[in-house]
């Protein structure tokens, strides 16, 4: 069977790239083979050939397609964490051969548990899209929508719409052809005023509401932090197809920490650049005020609370002996 992948990075995250790599191939099935398409604009010879040496000695093969950037618009919403990269998927149908019908787009920030075989294979049910929801995005209630975000979405939800994840998502490159191409995408930008709270994300959901397949994100595609406050921990998540490291990653030594970056560290410790993954992990948590902040902020609010509670105690206790001296008298 061969698996149609593609992907799109930059010369920052190719490290990252390539331990996403490396956990498909540690689970790929005999008889599957990777014919991966990696959309770029920066990326330098050296950095082309570490990742197709990676695909190659799996029985892999790789093609690059160099984008030009300026066919986006200079407006167009960007900022550090999502870079102009992350609209390349967009442009996949037009740019992927023609006799590519269907192909597996995955994020650099993610890891595979499991073969692909299974997700690559779901039918479409004349969808243009397979992806999973993308967790507590089923309404506005809890969520930070601006105006132009509720103005996009707002008979999104009134259909009973899920917004999805595409950090994960199959793609019907051939309905896509016939229905949409990039400008399709920058003219709801244009409509918005460029406002684009979740980039991409929005235009994806906006443009293709109600011709996404759903897919159980417990299977195929789980957000990292999202799931752990959920109450899903290692175990549990190290069942699921494609784990998504979306927000804080598990390589940066500043932030949270929770035991679904295992996962990321159990690939990235196969791959040649562990050392200098937990060098500069090491670095960032010992330089890093994150921890020392957040418990000195929750000491802070634990004596303004005891104060409170010291306030009210008082004057529970006056009111208390009014009573009493009232009913004395």
């Amino acid at each position: 069977m061969q698996i149609n992948l593609a992907m799109s990075f930059n010369k920052v995250y190719v490290k990252y790239a390539y331990v996403m790599l490396t956990s498909v191939f540690e689970n790929q099935k005999e008889g599957t083979n990777i014919n991966l398409t990696v959309l770029h604009s920066d990326l330098g010879f050296e950095e082309q050939k570490m990742i197709k040496d990676l695909v190659c000695a799996n029985g892999g093969q790789v093609n690059y397609v160099f984008v030009n950037t300026e066919m986006f618009p200079t407006n167009i919403p960007t900022t550090v964490d999502w870079t102009i990269e992350t609209y390349y998927r967009l442009i996949l149908p037009e740019f992927l051969p023609e006799e590519m019908e269907r192909v597996l787009y995955i994020d650099a920030d993610v890891i595979v548990n499991g073969p692909l075989d299974e997700l690559y294979s779901e039918a479409f049910e004349d969808n243009v899209l397979c992806a999973c929801d993308n967790f507590g995005m089923q309404n506005f209630e809890g969520q930070n929508f601006g105006p132009y975000r509720r103005r996009m979405f707002s008979n999104h939800f009134e259909r009973g719409l899920t917004y999805v994840n595409p950090g994960m998502m199959i793609m019907n490159l051939k309905l896509l052809r016939k229905l949409c191409n990039l400008e399709t995408y920058i003219d709801v930008a244009r409509q918005f005023d460029f406002n684009l709270e979740m980039l991409d994300m929005d235009l994806i959901n906006y443009v293709h509401a109600g011709h996404i397949r759903v897919l159980d994100k417990y299977k195929y595609h789980l957000l990292a932090m999202q799931s752990y406050n959920e109450g899903i921990r290692y175990d549990s998540a190290r069942m699921v197809t494609v784990v998504h490291y979306a927000g804080h990653k598990p390589w940066q030594g500043e932030g949270p920490r929770y035991d679904i970056e295992q996962i990321w560290w159990d690939y990235a410790v196969k791959t040649p650049f562990y050392n200098e993954f937990t060098a500069k992990f090491v670095y960032e948590c010992i330089n890093s005020s994150y921890n020392y902040d957040k418990i000195r902020k929750l000491t802070e609010e634990k004596m303004l609370l005891n104060k409170e509670l010291e306030m009210r105690k008082q004057l529970c206790d006056k009111l208390l002996m009014m009573v009493e001296n009232g009913k004395e008298n």
